[in-house]
């Protein structure tokens, strides 16, 4: 399931859906052998599937702090540019 809550999140910052049950249970049946009902989705997996999607999201935004950093930089110089040209 870890792995279909990255491709999951992989999708959605490229644009796309976020994978729905019976894609993360076809995912895990294909990777692992385990079959996994989606018609149970909300009873068995549901609660496991937010805490991960919820977890790669926190680490994707880790992940991503020093590249916003410089863009801020980058930014705030393209502005102090502009100022003082006009």
């Amino acid at each position: 399931m870890a792995m279909g809550a990255l491709q999951s999140h992989k999708m959605l910052v490229n644009g796309g859906e976020a994978m729905g049950p019976g894609a993360v249970c076809m995912l895990v049946e294909d990777r692992t052998g385990e079959k996994m009902n989606p018609q149970n989705w909300a009873r068995d997996w549901q609660a496991i599937w937010d805490a991960l999607c919820t977890h790669v999201d926190k680490l994707d935004k880790q992940a991503l702090k020093p590249i916003a950093a410089v863009v801020q930089r980058l930014c705030e110089r393209g502005e102090n540019q502009s100022e003082k040209a006009a």
